[in-house]
């Protein structure tokens, strides 16, 4: 829900240009993204009891944890006007980084598990493995920024963080573990 707020966002305000408009979807956008950070919690707390015999699961799982609830707490200080973006947006950028790790490590782990399906284990290490082009992206997104001088650095950072956060909220908060007796984890 939170990528259509974004979208609209870059539709309808524009950010980049002075005097821009309806940035009240970007608001939205922001808090969709808190509430499916806070959503990827208890998601997280479960693959980590589920794959808790493993150390790296074990370890990673420690990560993502403090990396949703900074998130959360990070947009909520956001949108509520305590912290300013330029501060708020490295912080953010590096959990996200952090979660793509995680995806990657928990999904191999919980499909050994038997707790993940096929499908899901594949979609976790395609985001970990994806990682590097998007870091790469985002850089070659921020480099043409910055030599067009079309609008601030902070905006072309901006753009790619949150398509990144938003993004893998989605994907993992959709994640689900097979039935049982689905044959899933074979």
């Amino acid at each position: 829900m939170a990528n259509i707020y974004l979208v609209l966002f870059y539709l309808v305000a524009k950010p980049w240009r002075p005097a821009s408009v309806g940035g009240g979807c970007g608001t939205i956008n922001d808090w969709l993204a808190a509430l499916q950070l806070a959503l990827l919690i208890p998601v997280v707390v479960w693959l980590g009891q589920h794959t808790r015999n493993e150390k790296w699961p074990r370890r990673w799982t420690g990560i993502a944890l403090t990396a949703s609830v900074a998130v959360v707490l990070l947009q909520l200080l956001l949108v509520t006007g305590v912290l300013p973006f330029a501060i708020q947006f490295g912080p953010v950028s590096v959990c996200v980084v952090l979660l793509y790790c995680w995806a990657g490590v928990i999904s191999a782990a919980g499909r050994r598990r038997g707790v993940l399906s096929h499908t899901t284990f594949r979609l976790g290490r395609l985001l970990m493995w994806a990682l590097p082009v998007g870091v790469a992206t985002f850089a070659v997104g921020l480099a043409i920024s910055a030599l067009q001088g079309e609008g601030s650095w902070a905006w072309g950072c901006w753009r790619a963080a949150r398509r990144t956060c938003v993004a893998n909220v989605s994907v993992l908060g959709a994640s689900r573990s097979p039935r049982r007796g689905s044959g899933a984890h074979r």
